[in-house]
């Protein structure tokens, strides 16, 4: 750990006090910064209310999603959630309960939530905000690894209110792809320490 390390972790231990306004700074210059990299991100940032909220490509057709990232203030924590189906057919309600409880027992990180008065679908992530105070690169972590989760329950719940998929196939397929991910990536290491 370098010098820089230690005294900006130091100063952030020192100012325990002041996590809430620190993170919330830390998580708007996340997205500036973004910006200033070429990212290109939209996005809103609401002070009073303490989130920001960005639209992303989710297919190759460019379709887009809501996310959203809340400092929760009220149970420590640092939220990230995408609006996975908005106003879904209210007759797919039984089936979509049943994929995401599906979905939440094969989730290693975070859960699907589902409101069926306003037929709403939301995948939500959370994590102890003293994390990205001590380490503030985690809050990069959590943005990619959110997003790319979402990617894989964005698709299962297409095939479900799309393609009329049967949700028990939906997570087996989505099972699959996983293990084909892991023995991809586990190859990958392989070659690399070779």
């Amino acid at each position: 750990m370098s010098i820089k390390h230690f005294f900006s972790r130091l100063f952030r231990l020192i100012n325990i006090r002041n996590i809430q306004k620190i993170l919330w700074s830390d998580l708007k210059k996340y997205f500036q910064h973004a910006n200033q990299n070429g990212a290109n991100y939209q996005y809103g940032i609401f002070e009073s209310d303490k989130y920001i909220t960005t639209h992303y490509s989710v297919d190759e057709a460019n379709n887009t999603r809501q996310y959203r990232y809340i400092l929760d203030s009220e149970n420590y924590k640092l939220v990230s959630l995408v609006f996975v189906s908005e106003g879904y057919d209210e007759t797919k309600t039984t089936d979509v309960f049943i994929l995401a409880s599906h979905l939440n027992n094969i989730l290693r990180d975070g859960i699907v939530c589902v409101n069926p008065d306003i037929c709403t679908i939301l995948f939500e992530y959370r994590i102890n905000e003293v994390v990205p105070f001590l380490f503030p690169g985690e809050i990069h972590t959590q943005v990619m690894r959110h997003y790319n989760t979402s990617l894989d329950i964005i698709w299962a719940f297409d095939q479900l209110l799309v393609y009329n998929e049967d949700p028990v196939f939906i997570a087996a397929e989505l099972m699959k792809r996983g293990e084909e991910r892991t023995k991809k990536k586990d190859a990958g290491e392989q070659k690399s320490s070779a």
